[in-house]
């Protein structure tokens, strides 16, 4: 099974180093900059998906547009910052949770995204597909089949594990932050007795 080409296979080991990759600039960026180790991640193993899903879309869609720069660096900016609002949105509203807010930072739409980040979303994406990316496709291509599907089959099972338990434990959260949220709400609406 391919998509655009691509194997399935190919595609999701992808995602995950990609992931990885995302994860380790995340926690290295946030633990300089709180000058403490900061685990950055939405699920419990080492890894950022808004990182993995995010290199696919550039592999998969701006790829074609190598040969015009700033064609492929405006495309980067404004897909790549509708997929971080995206992602954002779908955290705070399924999760109750803000993990990112460039409220702080002029030119925000909802602490969601920002100028800055969607302008530096256009630089990663040049690093990516021009310098990142080639390198590891190519050690992709060396790597025999059968160890393909083996890491796919290990790494997809240790994804749903950690998904499962990361969204159980977040249901878990939500509901005890809707609980509070709750009797907060029924404690001012009690009379004083005074």
């Amino acid at each position: 099974m391919t998509i655009l080409g691509y194997p399935i296979t190919e595609l999701f080991l992808y995602f995950i180093l990609y992931s990885f990759l995302g994860w380790l600039m995340e926690t290295c960026y946030c633990s300089i900059m709180e000058k403490r180790l900061v685990d950055r991640g939405f699920l419990y193993g080492p890894i950022c998906p808004i990182y993995g899903a995010g290199v696919l879309l550039m592999i998969l869609f701006f790829t074609p547009l190598k040969a015009c720069l700033p064609l492929f660096y405006v495309v980067a900016v404004v897909v790549m910052s509708a997929w971080e609002y995206f992602v954002a949105w779908l955290l705070e509203t399924t999760t109750h949770v803000k993990y990112w807010d460039y409220s702080n930072f002029r030119f925000n739409i909802k602490g969601r995204i920002c100028l800055w980040v969607a302008l530096v979303w256009g630089v990663l994406s040049y690093l990516v597909i021009f310098w990142i990316h080639p390198p590891v496709a190519a050690l992709y291509q060396i790597i025999p089949s059968w160890l393909v599907y083996t890491l796919s089959g290990v790494l997809l099972a240790i994804l749903l594990v950690d998904a499962v338990l990361t969204i159980r434990h977040l249901a878990l959260v939500s509901k005890l932050v809707v609980s509070l949220t709750t009797a907060g709400e029924e404690l001012q609406l009690q009379p004083s007795l005074g």
